[in-house]
């Protein structure tokens, strides 16, 4: 179904499952669930799965996540998400996995500390539109 549209934006990818899997598996010492989800992502890419087209990213440093984070004062579902040490993590992983896999999709980077109507004419302009 989703083939059928001219644009599917995910706001996350499986980039993201894999990065924070490898942190969780860091800071706890066991990485069987980043081994496990990995061996998923290899077994299934370009067969159930495919690479992006385009990677945006929203380039913010951690510091200014946490605040942005502390000024909404929502719940997080987990607090591991909003320590500095697991984001660097993340953040490591997907540079290095952006890297790694270049050759397979665009990366296009937009400086996050933006006010929100330049970031969104930034996106439409990468997309074309």
């Amino acid at each position: 179904e989703d083939s059928e549209k001219e644009f599917v934006v995910f706001e996350r990818n499986y980039l993201s499952s894999l990065s924070h899997s490898y942190a969780v598996g860091q800071l706890c010492g066991n990485n069987a669930m980043y081994k496990e989800v990995y061996k998923w992502y290899n077994d299934n890419i370009n067969k159930r799965i495919v690479y992006p087209d385009i990677y945006i990213i929203f380039d913010l440093n951690i510091e200014m996540s946490l605040e942005r984070i502390e000024k909404r004062n929502a719940s997080v579902a987990n607090e591991i998400w909003i320590d500095a040490e697991y984001m660097k993590l993340c953040e490591k992983y997907k540079e290095e996995f952006l890297k790694k896999n270049k050759k397979h999709f665009e990366v296009h980077r937009i400086d996050a500390s933006k006010d929100i109507d330049s970031i969104y004419s930034e996106v439409l302009s990468i997309l074309g539109l």
